[in-house]
């Protein structure tokens, strides 16, 4: 199984300086929005520090006598082992083609709009997109069901295309509802990330999945490596996010 990198509170970034740093990491052409209007990402939303979480009375008091500093060090534990978050980058890019500073150096395709094109002498039919799509999308789901993750809530809606959609920001979405969202949104034909309060899925771009969720999940990274996809563990760059 992995080593997972767990989560921790940092600065906010806007999703097109976090896409710069990541064009960076991958080869070809830089991509304007996907939506043909640059520079226009909302800002990421920070996340809640760690101590905010409200204790019950019961917790916290009466603390025995001269053992203060012991209980609030036990308090401080809990509190860090509840926010743990194990995060993946989920991807159809062999990690075997990187090169010593991570950037990818097979000529592949990156977005549904390289349907018809050619890579590496193979043409990218629709068949083989949906393919792949599907692979993306089972394998997000198979983390959330092995971790237990019920729902998610729209954060950072984009929708410059005005596709007609049935939620909102901050809309729950549940499990069984998932899969399409993030089929459109791999689409490009909008753009939203899905968070809980320990769990996540952001799709960047040039087709990278990336996916947190509260505990180890070895089915899951087997499933997604049966569907040809690669795990890796790896800190979401579209983070932090409020907790829904």
């Amino acid at each position: 199984m992995l080593n997972h990198r767990l989560r921790s509170a940092g600065p906010a970034y806007s999703r097109v300086s976090l896409d710069n740093r990541l064009h960076t990491a991958h080869s070809g052409q830089w991509r304007m929005s996907a939506f043909g209007i640059p520079n226009r990402c909302p800002q990421s939303r920070p996340v809640a520090a760690l101590g905010e979480r409200p204790l019950r009375s019961s917790q916290i008091w009466p603390p025995r006598s001269g053992n203060r500093e012991r209980l609030r060090d036990r308090v401080n534990v809990r509190l860090q082992r509840e926010s743990m978050m194990f995060e993946y980058r989920i991807t159809k890019y062999d990690p075997a083609y990187r090169d010593v500073a991570g950037a990818y150096t097979r000529d592949e395709w990156t977005s549904v709009s390289d349907v018809g094109r050619s890579f590496e002498g193979t043409p990218l039919t629709k068949a083989e997109y949906k393919r792949v799509e599907n692979a993306y999308v089972a394998s997000a789901l198979e983390f959330l069901r092995e971790s237990n993750v019920r729902s998610l809530a729209v954060r950072g809606l984009e929708n410059y295309r005005g596709a007609l959609l049935a939620f909102g920001e901050g809309d729950a979405i549940s499990l069984e509802k998932i899969e399409p969202i993030l089929s459109q949104v791999l689409r490009e034909e909008f753009w939203c990330k899905l968070e809980g309060p320990n769990s996540f899925i952001h799709v960047g771009y040039e087709y990278y999945m990336y996916i947190g969720v509260p505990s180890p999940c070895p089915k899951s990274e087997q499933r997604a490596s049966s569907l040809g996809l690669f795990v890796e563990p790896f800190q979401s760059p579209y983070g932090d996010q409020d907790a829904a």
